[in-house]
This record gives structure tokens, C-alpha cells and sequence, in this order.
């Protein structure tokens, strides 16, 4: 587990400070620090990006959510006129369905098994 700390710097007039993590290579067993940088607004100083325990950054961007809505959108277009014209995949069974083809076009494997 890292520990948080801080590297002081050579004062410009008031000392600033750079936050860092202490971690242990797990290979030479020293301690290092690591640098912790923060993507944030640069007027709100609380509007910060988040990150999950995973090391995921949380975006909630309105148009990224409306670009992914038409994407899936388009996606199901796709599936549909797929399914109408089944000869561009070649020989189509019965249980053929959008959302079964939809599943398909976004497998990688069925990709590359129709080239």
C-alpha cells in the first residue's frame, strides 16, 4: 500500500509542495515515490477528476454518453440491414435475430473467421 507524502520544493516565496506516494519496489525493495497529478478545472480548485479503487478514471462527459447512444444505435441499424440482407455474411440460420447479429459484428473472432 502507498503512503502518501510530499516532496518540498526550493522556495519560490511561500514553499510549494508536490504530492507524491511512497511505494516499495517489489523487486529491488527500495522505497521510490511516485508522483500523484490531479486533472482538475482550472477555475473550480474542487473539480477534480475521480478515479476508481481499480485505477479507472471516471468520465461523465454528457457527449460521450450521446456518442455512445448513436454508436448503438447505428450499431442496431447495421444489425438490422445485416439481417435483411444476409448474403453480405454469407449462410444465415433460422434463430438469426438483430441483437444476435448485433453480438456478432462486436465479437472480434466472427471478424476475423469471415475474412
Amino acid at each position: 500500500m502507498a503512503t502518501e507524502s510530499y516532496v518540498q520544493l526550493t522556495p519560490d516565496s511561500s514553499g510549494k509542495q508536490v504530492d507524491t506516494y511512497a511505494v516499495t519496489d517489489a523487486v529491488t525493495q527500495q522505497s521510490k515515490h511516485r508522483q500523484a497529478v490531479v486533472i482538475g478545472d482550472p477555475v473550480v480548485a474542487n473539480n477534480v477528476m475521480s478515479v476508481d479503487a481499480t485505477g479507472a478514471a471516471l468520465v461523465t462527459d454528457q457527449r460521450l454518453y450521446d456518442l455512445l447512444a448513436t454508436t448503438n444505435a447505428l450499431l442496431r441499424v447495421i444489425a438490422g440491414y445485416l439481417y435483411e440482407n444476409p448474403f453480405l455474411l454469407g449462410p444465415r440460420g433460422p434463430s438469426d435475430e438483430p441483437d444476435n447479429l448485433l453480438a456478432e459484428a462486436l465479437n472480434p473472432s466472427t471478424f476475423i473467421q469471415n475474412q
